[in-house]
């Protein structure tokens, strides 16, 4: 079952300029929705993305602590940035490592990465030492790392228990805001659901998410056009 939980209303995706919020009332929403799960004796997925305000981390602490009992896997994925910039708040940036700390999976980009990493993002550092610094700093943490930059080729960095990977895929002309959503979406259907193998799971959200793109691409469409899985 899918039950979400929105943290904050926008107008728009948050790359795009004049982006309005609205705020909700995401306590009693969250609480509303363990409580219906606990109901129905649901088995939960908890999938921690976009935060509204750094609060928000502590009302997500006391929810995980009284329902972990129902809970199955944390995974977060830390939306603060892409492309080397940052949209979310310095205090939102600061409060992820908290929920990183007690999630069993993150899905950061790059950006992401450098911005938890604890290192400067001022100083000149490699990608690598970047991931090495984020890895370190949440060692318990499995981590898929996407927007890693090649030779004309984009790549995700999978770490998992004793186990290591990069996929490679291709890099498109344009980019899109929405393709981390999708990507995660991707894994979580393929991974945790279909239970696929861990390899087979990224590749195909890789696929799917670049096929995405590309329609998108095609279509000479602004934004990420987003069309329904079989």
């Amino acid at each position: 079952h899918l039950l979400p939980v929105p943290s904050l209303m926008l107008s728009g995706l948050t790359y795009l300029d004049a982006v309005f919020k609205f705020e909700i009332p995401f306590e009693e929403l969250l609480k509303a929705t363990f409580r219906h799960a606990q109901q129905f004796e649901q088995r939960l997925i908890l999938f921690i993305g976009y935060l509204g305000k750094p609060e928000q981390v502590d009302i997500l602490l006391e929810c995980i602590e009284e329902h972990k009992h129902i809970i199955d896997h944390i995974l977060v994925d830390p939306v603060s940035g892409d492309h080397d910039r940052r949209y979310v708040p310095e205090e939102i940036i600061q409060a992820w490592p908290k929920l990183l700390s007690i999630a069993d999976w993150s899905t950061p980009n790059l950006t992401e990465v450098k911005l938890l990493s604890g290192l400067s993002t001022e100083e000149d550092h490699t990608e690598q030492a970047f991931i090495t610094a984020f890895r370190d700093r949440f060692p318990n943490l499995s981590t898929i790392i996407t927007s890693l930059s090649g030779d004309g080729q984009i790549g995700i960095s999978v770490t998992h228990r004793d186990s290591s990977f990069t996929h490679w895929h291709e890099k498109l002309s344009q980019n899109f805001g929405g393709t981390g959503d999708v990507f995660s979406s991707q894994f979580i259907r393929y991974f945790f659901l279909q239970k696929m193998g861990l390899d087979e799971s990224v590749e195909k959200a890789a696929e799917d998410t670049l096929a995405i793109v590309k329609s998108s691409i095609e279509g000479e469409s602004k934004e990420l056009l987003i069309y329904p899985f079989s």
